[in-house]
Parts: C-alpha cells; sequence; structure tokens
C-alpha cells in the first residue's frame, strides 16, 4: 500500500476549498439535476442513466466529487497501454452504502442508501435496459457485492452478473474487458493524502480541496494508477519476503510513480505541468510508516524527476511505448 501525506498552509487550504466550492455550486445551479453517469462515460455520446433523487445539495455535491474522480480516472486508464500490470475490469455502473459517506452525511441519506451495497448508476449503455438503480449484485451466498470487490471481479471475468431485484434473482451476461484501472473513493479526511488500497485508490476530500485545477488531480490519481500499473506492491512484498529493508526502495518506487503520471497525463489529454505545480506548492511532503512503506524523495527530488520526465515525452513514441518502457528510460536520462 503506498501513502503521501501533504501538509500546506492552512490559509491557502480556505482559500481552495472556497474555489473548489464556489465552482460546485455553479455547476450544480447550470445542471439543474444529478447525474453521475455524465462523469462516468468516456464518450459524450454514450452517456447513460436517469436523473437520481438525491436528498440534499450537500450529498449532490459529494457524489459529483465522487463522479469527477472516476472520471479522470477511467480516462487515464483507457489511454494506458495494455501491457500493464494488475489490469481489472470496469463493471459499467456504480454501487453504494450507507457506510461509504461521510458520517454527516448519513442521517439524511437513510432512504437513499441501505447497509448493503446497491447499485447507483449505470454507466455503460450496454447494461442500461438489463442493470438497474438499485439492484443489487450478488455472490452465490446472496451477499450484496461492492464496485470494487474480488468476487465482482471473478464474476466479471466470467461474463455473468449474478442480480437480486426485489427479491427475484437472475443474471445479466456480457463481455467486460480488462483495462489498467482501479476504481477511485472519495474519503472525508481533511488531511492532503492519496493512497493505494488493494482494491483501488483512495483520495482525501483535503486533497480534492487542495488541488487547483483538473490537471493537478488528474497527477494525483495517475501517480497512485502508476503503481497498480507496476505492480508495486509485489516488488515490494517480494523485497521484504528476502529481508530487503523497504525505505530506498520504496523512494525508488515513487519516482517511478512520479515518472508514470507524466506519462500517463499527457497520453490522457491533461496539462503535465500540473504535476510540476502540485509538487511545487505542497509544503513539505512527510512519510508516515504503513505496511513497511515510509519515505518518499524530497521535493526537490521529486520536481526534477517530474523534468526530465517531461523532457522525455518529447523522444518518446506515445502511441506504441508502454508506460515500463518509459519509466526506465526518464529514470536514466535518455
Amino acid at each position: 500500500m503506498f501513502h503521501t501525506v501533504i501538509t500546506v498552509p492552512l490559509n491557502r487550504i480556505f482559500k481552495l476549498t472556497h474555489r473548489v466550492c464556489a465552482a460546485f455550486i455553479g455547476l450544480c445551479c447550470i445542471a439543474g439535476v444529478f447525474s453521475p453517469a455524465a462523469a462516468f462515460a468516456s464518450d459524450d455520446s454514450a452517456r447513460v442513466g436517469a436523473p437520481l433523487f438525491v436528498p440534499n445539495a450537500d450529498t449532490r455535491d459529494y457524489l459529483n466529487l465522487e463522479a469527477r474522480l472516476e472520471s479522470i480516472a477511467l480516462r487515464i486508464a483507457e489511454v494506458a497501454d495494455a501491457k500493464c500490470a494488475n489490469r481489472w475490469r470496469h463493471p459499467g455502473f456504480k454501487t453504494h452504502k450507507l457506510k461509504d459517506y461521510p458520517r454527516s452525511l448519513r442521517r439524511s441519506l437513510k432512504g437513499f442508501a441501505s447497509t448493503e451495497a446497491s447499485v447507483l448508476i449505470v454507466s455503460q449503455p450496454a447494461l442500461s435496459h438489463q442493470v438497474q438503480p438499485g439492484d443489487q449484485i450478488i455472490d452465490l451466498q446472496g451477499r450484496a457485492l461492492d464496485d470494487d470487490s474480488l468476487a465482482l471481479q471473478v464474476q466479471l471475468a466470467l461474463g455473468r452478473l449474478n442480480i437480486l431485484r426485489d427479491g427475484a434473482r437472475f443474471n445479466v451476461e456480457g463481455t467486460w474487458p480488462q483495462l489498467c484501472y482501479r476504481p477511485v473513493r472519495l474519503t472525508s479526511s481533511r488531511a492532503v493524502e492519496a493512497k493505494t488500497a488493494p482494491n483501488g485508490i483512495e483520495m482525501s476530500m483535503g486533497l480534492i480541496r487542495y488541488t487547483q485545477s483538473d490537471d493537478e488531480l488528474a497527477y494525483a490519481i495517475a501517480h497512485e494508477l502508476s503503481h497498480f500499473m507496476l505492480d508495486h506492491s509485489r516488488i515490494l512484498s517480494d523485497a521484504r519476503k528476502r529481508g530487503q529493508r523497504t525505505p530506498s526502495l520504496s523512494r525508488s518506487l515513487e519516482a517511478e510513480a512520479d515518472r508514470g503520471a507524466v506519462f500517463l497525463m499527457h497520453k490522457a489529454g491533461y496539462d503535465v505541468w500540473g504535476a510540476l505545480s502540485f509538487i511545487d506548492r505542497s509544503g513539505v511532503l512527510r512519510d508516515f510508516p504503513l505496511l513497511g512503506l515510509s519515505s518518499h524523495p524530497r521535493r526537490s527530488e521529486r520536481i526534477a524527476i517530474v523534468e526530465q520526465a517531461i523532457i522525455q515525452l518529447g523522444q518518446t513514441d506515445l502511441q506504441s511505448g508502454t508506460i515500463a518502457a518509459f519509466v526506465s528510460a526518464s529514470g536514466t536520462g535518455r
């Protein structure tokens, strides 16, 4: 698991919070209704899903933020090369349950979200007539599955979903290709942090408020996705099994994730200078011991790493190049 915590002056956080909130309130007023499918779809012509009843504006803002994160992650995954490690099948829908939401929202969400996972929105047009909001995806024992569960990945690999709707069980068959992707979850933490978990990426509300653009947010997401794509968890695990001390290794892997983030951002159409502005504003990068991962490169080193990776973009065939090859080449300065 990889975990980054960034400390910044409080006055900057307050200013950025005001900017982000103002932007989202404006978007919500223009939209009139909430439809997270619009953010999930990778093609404007393929947006599906009926507007959902949302209990209050705070919940709508929270769901819009989650949809924004998912949209960026999927956009990056769709342009990544197919040779990356740890590929994942996007289910084409998003689930939710009461426990997924911040405590401050749960009281108003009773009735909208239950204690067990159910479908919140369907984002794949091919599924829109087969899977509906409120459906539960269940295992053989009838237990509801979250959209980031390994058990659901097994069903997607087999091409058959087990659905529970109004007490009736039935199956939906289809094809779910693998992507260089992991689902993203928004946490209510005020710390400016992002981390990889076994089944996905967790990003804090503090990080959302800290970022000043989608380019900066894309950097944070692409950095975490790079850990999955480059199989860093396995590399760390193997090192520990050999009795190797991992702080220096973890710094090397964090540097690789920064290079990988530049590669992914550029291929997905984001401004790679967002990575530099994010790191340059970050103040002091601190490391918290977590499963043996306890250190990152210094900020000045990370800036140099990203700058070298940006230079390397002009010397790389991005159409046929892989993230692993790019990370290796930009790490040597070639």
